[in-house]
């Protein structure tokens, strides 16, 4: 069996796909990113917050170094408790 000629159907259907293309390159908006005025506030409180951490872990760091800095066993414990019993399994 011999097919000669192109298949119409397909032919409509590469057609289709043609003019899709060609629609999306036209109507194809551009990205925007809009950061509200509150999401603004939260990330100039967090820059705060990361420089209070800083000179925390600095007041830290030479506690350590000067054999200064106690652990309280208990404490830590309590809190590790009050994680893991927390999480589901």
């Amino acid at each position: 069996m011999k097919i000669q000629g192109s298949n119409p159907l397909f032919n409509s259907y590469n057609k289709q796909l043609q003019q899709k293309d060609t629609i999306k390159k036209k109507t194809s908006p551009s990205d925007r990113i809009d950061i509200s005025k509150e999401a603004l506030k939260l990330q100039d409180d967090k820059k705060l917050k990361n420089s209070e951490r800083a000179k925390k872990v600095e007041v830290i760091k030479e506690k350590v170094e000067t054999n200064q800095y106690k652990i309280d066993f208990d404490a830590t414990a309590s809190k590790m408790m009050k994680v893991w019993s927390n999480q589901s399994y």
